[in-house]
């Protein structure tokens, strides 16, 4: 459980929902919007669904509380924290900033040895073994492969290869 401090009321709120909170309210007041979100907590030790304004010079504060609480999260805290995620993709779609995604992908080969490709820049391209592995992630994802560079070269010690991968979110 968080402490959430906002408008002079101090409420008890689930971890999850404390982090999405936090997250939103950094991505809307960097976007200087406002938004206003329905937020399922403790307060006077109900079980209450509030609704919270965000954005640029709102205060807030969520802190530890400051005694240990082993409650539940309160009733709907799913409900409130997929709220505040769909408004944090609309905010992200109306930007623009959900529409094209970069991949760095690296093959390491060390002399007498088997090379293993390592990606990032997207969630679970991680797990690709190869090239085309991380391509069909991103197909899956709703991503079209828009470009691709590759560089590489060997040395005395290790050979090595880079690839960028630049997706369009296909619409």
């Amino acid at each position: 459980m968080k402490q959430l401090h906002y408008a002079s009321q101090v409420m008890a709120i689930g971890d999850q929902l404390a982090e999405a909170i936090e997250r939103g309210a950094q991505e809307f007041a960097n976007a200087g919007r406002s938004s206003v979100w329905p937020v399922a907590c403790f307060r006077d030790e109900r079980e209450e669904i509030v609704q919270i304004m965000v954005g640029p010079s709102i205060p807030f504060l969520i802190s530890p509380t400051w005694l240990p609480d082993d409650r539940d999260d309160p009733a709907h805290t799913d409900r409130s924290v997929e709220y505040i995620d769909d408004e944090i993709s609309a905010l992200d779609a109306e930007l623009g900033l959900d529409q094209n995604i970069v991949v760095y992908g690296r093959l390491a080969i060390p002399r007498d040895a088997d090379g293993r490709w390592q990606f990032s820049g997207f969630p679970g391209v991680g797990e690709a073994r190869d090239v085309s592995d991380a391509v069909r992630i991103l197909n899956e994802a709703g991503y079209e492969i828009v470009a691709a560079t590759e560089s590489g070269a060997p040395s005395d010690n290790v050979a090595w290869s880079n690839v960028y991968l630049i997706g369009r979110r296909v619409i």
